[in-house]
């Protein structure tokens, strides 16, 4: 019986199989034009499995016939209907060894699908291409027709698990040793990629710093003076790499040495450290370590964005321990503040605030004396006058907005006094009031004033009819001198009388608010 034209099927595809561990394509393939209803011609379609002789085999999975090819089938001999046009290399031939892999039956279908196993999967090793044929067979052993051959390869496109159980321990050098649990769950497991990321979260965008297949590893070289934050990746014999694990962190603190000199200094804490105790911190220091609360107060805890007031038996050097900071809020009160510093040296021109803008005076340092500075340094304190409350922002890291950052004005005026040789405080030899300033004021103005002893201190503020129209002080104050600011903001244009009542001393000035 004969069969006019190409009884051939017709080989369409030949596809990984996404979402799996590899070792399959996917075979799709057009029939015969004989399976069509109510032919049983073709019973069913034999799928074969081919492997060629010589070892080049193609890159892609795709190929340009060249010529003709022996076949060879199960151990069959060779029959002339099975000949067809083989993939080869570039002007040659080779021998395809074929094995029967499965059949699926004929249905009068349109197309026709089957999953098909491979030897192995492409990787980092090459490109392993297997050689697909399907057959259409009849009732008949003599009489079949074979498709020309296609070519494909499957991929392990399933990324490994996750790795579980990190830990980071410093030791000494520095260096930090890494640990987590054994991948056990992955046959197709390669080995361990680890990160190092910036802290505070886990980012691919980190830097890699080793691979290995142990469960261990070791950092020689971390960052110094920064929390360092490691992540570790499975990554499989096929080069698909997991999720990163759940970041473990490690300080890893620096050494700062910041100069001194003989007497009084400004100073702050510039780095995170482990123990803020004044004793600590500044154990060569010969006196207590003072804050400016609108007088000054002895400190034996420390705050980091908090200037203060130490003493030294001569100059020379202050060792600290900590991790830098690059950036600190600092709350300021309308007044004079002491601030303090953060680990890199700061313009002042570039310091903004919460509310944008806020009006302050220059940034004033002590070196025996006061002077404008025009650096916020790290190790040192600094006096500033605010015209308002607020959060003052420093950064050596980066610039801040323009439209944020505070209005520096001059000013004439001069910061406190630094502490007293003997007690930390300046104490007036008898009772103060001095005039406020500026005078006349809009709406902001500051009073000093000084009293001798400890004692309960009034300031209060009067109204031309002699009506109190704000308390602005009413306390236990110590000796020495004082700052108090008032915001007259709710209040109209005049002339205002300020009292002082401190034990029997009475003291008045004339204030005069002009909008």
């Amino acid at each position: 019986v004969g069969y006019p034209g190409d009884a051939r099927p017709v080989i369409a595809s030949v596809k990984d199989i996404g979402n799996d561990q590899g070792g399959s394509v996917s075979l799709t393939w057009m029939p015969s034009y004989i399976d069509e209803w109510p032919s049983t011609t073709i019973t069913e379609y034999a799928i074969y499995r081919g492997v060629g002789l010589n070892s080049a085999l193609p890159s892609s999975a795709g190929f340009t016939p060249a010529g003709k090819s022996r076949v060879k089938i199960d151990g069959e001999s060779e029959r002339g209907a099975s000949s067809f046009l083989a993939p080869l290399t570039a002007g040659g031939t080779d021998t395809i060894f074929w094995q029967n892999i499965g059949s699926v039956g004929a249905e009068w279908l349109g197309g026709y699908l089957f999953n098909a196993q491979t030897p192995s999967d492409s990787g980092a090793g090459g490109n392993p291409v297997s050689y697909f044929m399907v057959r259409a067979r009849t009732s008949s052993p003599a009489v079949f027709w074979s498709s020309a051959p296609d070519s494909g390869y499957s991929v392990d496109n399933l990324p490994p698990s996750i790795v579980t159980g990190l830990v980071a321990e410093l030791e000494p050098g520095p260096a930090v040793s890494l640990a987590w649990d054994k991948n056990s769950s992955d046959t197709d497991f390669g080995s361990y990629e680890v990160y190092r990321s910036p802290a505070g979260g886990v980012t691919i965008s980190g830097i890699k710093i080793g691979e290995t297949t142990d469960t261990t590893f070791t950092d020689a070289s971390p960052v110094i003076g920064l929390v360092n934050s490691y992540y570790v990746i499975a990554v499989d014999i096929h080069g698909n790499k997991g999720a990163p694990s759940v970041e473990a962190g490690v300080p890893v603190g620096i050494t700062v040495q910041y100069s001194v000199m003989d007497k009084w200094n400004m100073i702050s804490v510039p780095l995170t450290v482990a123990d803020y105790s004044a004793t600590v911190l500044y154990s060569a220091a010969v006196s207590n370590v003072y804050a400016f609360e609108g007088a000054y107060t002895v400190k034996s805890t420390l705050t980091n964005g908090q200037g203060y007031w130490v003493k030294f038996n001569g100059s020379q050097n202050v060792g600290l321990t900590g991790l830098l900071r690059e950036s600190d809020s600092l709350q300021v009160q309308a007044g004079w503040n002491l601030i303090g510093s953060v680990s890199g040296s700061v313009p002042t021109a570039t310091i903004a605030s919460t509310p944008s803008g806020i009006v302050t005076s220059q940034f004033f340092a002590y070196n025996g004396s006061y002077a404008p500075s025009s650096t916020i340094d790290a190790g040192k304190g600094y006096w500033v006058k605010a015209t308002q409350s607020g959060t003052l922002y420093l950064s050596s890291a980066q610039n801040t907005p323009v439209a944020s950052r505070i209005r520096i004005v001059p000013t004439d005026d001069t910061p406190p006094s630094p502490p007293d040789a003997d007690d930390g405080r300046m104490v007036p030899a008898e009772y103060l009031l001095e005039q406020n300033y500026p005078n006349p004021f809009n709406p902001f103005t500051e009073i000093r004033y000084g009293i001798p002893e400890d004692m309960n201190v009034r300031l209060d503020v009067f109204n031309p009819l002699g009506e109190l129209v704000a308390t602005l002080v009413h306390r236990d104050v110590p000796a020495g001198f004082h700052v108090q600011g008032w915001e007259a903001s709710d209040l109209p244009s005049g002339v205002y009388l300020l009292r002082l009542t401190a034990g029997s001393f009475r003291g008045t000035k004339k204030m005069v608010l002009l909008r």
